[in-house]
């Protein structure tokens, strides 16, 4: 007869099952970490479109198709490697009223605009230099305005909200770290590296919009909504700029 040790049993019941679980899950959560700092990765190269082009090159009708392509491109990589995510939004958004989704995207989108003009106006008093309407935002909605309602409107508050709120969110638990790093994040996006008033109204601005998130918003889908106001209202008054 033989005898066989209750240890040894719970072992290998241990490493047939809850082990080998336990280690898929681990590496789920690896590739979904590994997914998001990729995330943040393609977020970044937002600047290269966004702020080195226009810089080195001029604004001129290439420069702007080649940003929004660029920028098309950016969010198609943000969609790819946050599918699941994406899916969740999506099936949370059919059980939520259009109405619904509008009056609260407004609502985050008119705070935020209100908090922008008093950070814009301080900032641009500090600096005596107009931090709110940038001449290259004006000219890239200017040359081809349909790139500028395309690319500022619709690419750039869809791509923002997923990189720098969503994204980082899930990276960054810590509430502060959080802010801090998605506002810096978000200003470098803007304003490149360089230490001017255009970079600190962003960051000022991404602490809002981290804020509103956190606080306020707390869906993603109302900050994109509150996000594309934001734009909107922003692309009304370059259009309107003598």
């Amino acid at each position: 007869m033989i005898i066989v040790n209750n240890r040894f049993i719970l072992r290998v019941c241990y490493n047939l099952f809850i082990r080998k679980k336990y280690d898929k899950m681990k590496n789920i959560q690896k590739k979904s970490k590994l997914k998001e700092i990729l995330t943040v990765l393609f977020g970044l190269c937002i600047v290269v479109v966004r702020v080195l082009i226009p810089k080195n090159f001029g604004v001129n009708n290439t420069t702007v198709i080649l940003e929004v392509i660029g920028e098309l491109c950016i969010l198609i990589g943000v969609i790819l490697l946050n599918k699941e995510k994406i899916k969740i939004i999506l099936k949370n958004a059919k059980n939520d009223k259009i109405s619904n989704f509008i009056k609260k995207s407004i609502v985050i989108g008119l705070i935020c605009f209100v908090f922008f003009m008093i950070d814009g106006a301080i900032v641009s008093m500090v600096f005596k230099k107009n931090v709110l309407l940038s001449d290259i935002m004006a000219d890239f909605a200017k040359i081809i305005p349909i790139m500028g309602i395309i690319s500022q409107v619709l690419i750039a508050p869809v791509t923002e909200e997923l990189v720098f709120r969503l994204t980082l969110h899930d990276l960054i638990p810590n509430k502060v770290i959080f802010i801090i790093v998605s506002s810096l994040l978000f200003a470098f996006i803007h304003d490149w590296f360089y230490f001017s008033g255009g970079l600190i109204f962003y960051f000022i601005a991404g602490i809002i919009l981290s804020f509103m998130y956190l606080f306020k918003a707390k869906d993603i889908r109302y900050m994109i909504g509150g996000h594309i106001f934001i734009n909107i209202l922003t692309n009304i008054i370059q259009f309107l700029k003598p």
